[in-house]
């Protein structure tokens, strides 16, 4: 809970981590929350995880601004998590449909990376490479 405002300037991160559908921390603001920084995810187990399940992330009496990775109605990947560095752990292992008005920020619509329509595009360039080429995965040789 943060009883005042709350500003997350350009540069900084917001992040949130889903354990499962019972087990998320929400962002309580009673003022206005003023969003331009990043917004990441992390999740534990996707399996736990349908595209019927949303995630109030954020309420506030009033959110402004934008995040500046990904706007109302666009997808953020979810990866199993961060490093110290805050690069992500691997690459993506699914995204969500991200949906923010005037007070709340929600994720909904998990779609698991194999299913995503642009999974092929996330698929890095090397094991593309071995998988276009049939060359072993285990040793990424040609």
């Amino acid at each position: 809970l943060v009883r005042k405002a709350f500003a997350l300037p350009a540069g900084s991160i917001l992040r949130f981590h889903i354990v499962d559908t019972n087990t998320l921390a929400t962002l309580t603001v009673r003022r206005t929350a003023t969003i331009a920084g990043l917004l990441q995810t992390a999740v534990d187990d996707v399996s736990v995880i349908s595209p019927s399940d949303s995630f109030t992330l954020l309420a506030a009496k009033q959110i402004s601004g934008q995040f500046s990775n990904v706007a109302s109605g666009g997808r953020v990947d979810a990866f199993v998590g961060f490093n110290t560095d805050n690069s992500p752990k691997g690459d993506p292992i699914g995204s969500f449909l991200v949906t923010y008005d005037n007070t709340t920020l929600v994720l909904s619509d998990f779609q698991p990376a194999n299913n995503s329509p642009s999974s092929e595009s996330r698929q890095p360039a090397v094991r593309k490479s071995w998988l276009d080429k049939r060359s072993s995965p285990d040793t990424g040789e040609e």
